[in-house]
């Protein structure tokens, strides 16, 4: 599961065909947001994404036209549709989280995720100093990933692999794109 805040996210644009160049992704993102991966518990993620996205900020008007919303809490397309099932999930069941360290310190001051930092602080598990991975790094990781996936669908790798060398080079990612 990945978990950005608002804050971080500058931009402001609809991009209508689904398509990001890494110069507006880089406008979109232009703080250096240190994600951290962290375990949590699906009612954690649940409980972390709902105060986000329904407390209001110190000195919010509830009755203006707009609410500022800088700990909204963005997850992925698929999680969107479904967070809310995480209240009912397993409750040991410990997920892999990535998000921004900078909130499990308090930042945007979302309840859930400072409790979840002071836990793994008191679990000896909270990330180190440099344990992270800058967020625009992570975002650019699996696009690229994802890319992969669809290119060579359900083929195992050493179909690809024409050499057996364990790399795939430009002859073999070029036959990999033509098929």
């Amino acid at each position: 599961v990945c978990m950005i805040n608002g804050a971080t996210i500058k931009g402001d644009k609809t991009y209508p065909d689904g398509k990001i160049s890494y110069a507006q992704l880089k406008s979109e993102l232009p703080f250096p947001t240190k994600m951290v991966v962290v375990p949590m518990k699906p009612h954690e993620v649940y409980d972390a994404i709902l105060y986000s996205r329904t407390a209001y900020e110190d000195g919010a008007d509830p009755d203006a036209d707009e609410i500022p919303r800088r700990g909204f809490l963005q997850v992925d397309y698929d999680m969107d549709k479904r967070w809310e099932q995480l209240a009912y999930s397993n409750e040991e069941k410990m997920l892999r989280v990535a998000l921004p360290r900078n909130l499990l310190n308090g930042f945007c001051k979302i309840k859930p995720l400072i409790d979840v930092g002071n836990r793994l602080k008191e679990q000896n598990l909270f990330p180190g100093k440099d344990d992270y991975v800058p967020a625009i790094d992570l975002i650019v990781r699996h696009a690229c990933k994802s890319r992969f996936y669809q290119l060579v669908g359900d083929k195992p790798f050493n179909y690809f692999d024409l050499n057996d060398d364990g790399v795939l080079d430009r002859y073999e990612i070029k036959v990999m794109m033509t098929e």
